[in-house]
């Protein structure tokens, strides 16, 4: 199944909670909500989050929604959306600001429990997705530790989530070894990738030498692809507005000069030469979309949003390309 996707939304609501962090709720009009379609996308994304304790061990709780509250923010996205696709990503969070891909447990009796918090996070957002009408939904997102030594588990919760839940499912791991470590592929509908790969190690690479760049993770995802029999989808692609943005795009604190958006735009075109016209490619997830900056200034923005820049013409251009 080849997916026509999309933008990654990740503070747009149609109400005035947004599902990523508190500082961001606000209610967004249309205007800023539609913005992405107007480049061709398809879709966009719904991010929830748990929340694990400052200590290992510490129960999981649901962060941000209260279960009165989150039908209504879903519902009203979808229907504002019409029919496109929606993904749903279930992840969580450390309290302690731990990487969650480094998460794991010291006991067996810790990790059940911290499995069984998982699972009930999980089912609950799986039958919300199936009653809202979701049509695609991420059953975690870079649990590299959780993926490695608890590979039964997320089996198990596979099968559970589909109890509840007819859509399409992925994962979302990372793109250091996290995506070959993964056992469960085969029970999934999609490989999901968060696909910050480095690209070069120079700053201001051209199209080519970024193209050239993609060659080894190229041949890494469609092996995996072709070993388990299911397309792969850029569960997160995005690039930085400054020097160097093919060096390591999934540094998001490092420091340096805004070029206009010059080698963000590059950076989209290698990767639209590269995976565009692959059968296993299944599409992609633009980090990111924030509809609260329609009005973003391309010469001083150093953010990941292509919008107002010469990436946004980019991806339109190509998203046109297979929708119309």
């Amino acid at each position: 199944r080849r997916l026509k996707i999309t933008a990654r939304l990740t503070k747009c609501f149609a109400t005035s909670r947004s599902l990523r962090w508190n500082r961001y709720r606000r209610s967004y009009s249309t205007a800023e909500l539609a913005s992405p379609w107007t480049q061709g996308m398809t879709g966009g994304t719904i991010l929830v989050h748990g929340d694990v304790g400052n200590e290992i061990g510490h129960s999981m709780r649901r962060g941000l929604l209260a279960v009165g509250g989150d039908t209504g923010d879903l519902v009203g996205f979808n229907m504002l959306a019409g029919t496109i696709l929606i993904w749903g990503e279930s992840g969580i969070r450390h309290g302690a600001g731990m990487r969650r891909g480094t998460i794991a447990f010291n006991s067996e009796a810790d990790w059940l429990r911290g499995e069984e918090d998982y699972r009930s996070f999980m089912l609950h957002y799986a039958a919300l997705a199936a009653d809202s009408g979701i049509e695609l939904l991420s059953v975690g997102v870079e649990l590299r530790e959780v993926v490695r030594q608890r590979p039964h588990f997320w089996r198990q919760l596979v099968l559970d989530v589909r109890q509840l839940y007819r859509g399409s499912l992925t994962y979302g791991a990372n793109w250091d070894r996290e995506f070959e470590e993964v056992e469960f592929w085969d029970l999934l509908d999609f490989i999901g990738v968060h696909a910050y790969f480095p690209l070069t190690g120079k700053l201001n690479a051209s199209i080519e030498e970024l193209e050239q760049g993609w060659q080894p993770h190229v041949l890494a995802l469609e092996d995996l692809a072709r070993t388990f029999g299911r397309p792969v989808l850029f569960t997160e692609v995005g690039y930085r507005s400054i020097a160097g943005a093919g060096v390591d795009p999934w540094n998001w604190r490092v420091r340096r000069s805004a070029d206009g958006g010059a080698e963000q735009a590059d950076a989209y075109e290698a990767m639209f030469r590269t995976f565009w016209h692959r059968s296993w490619f299944a599409g992609l997830f633009v980090w990111e979309w924030d509809p609260a900056r329609i009005t973003v200034d391309s010469r001083f923005d150093t953010g990941y949003s292509p919008q107002n820049k010469r990436a946004a013409e980019i991806m339109g251009r190509w998203f046109t390309r297979l929708t119309g």
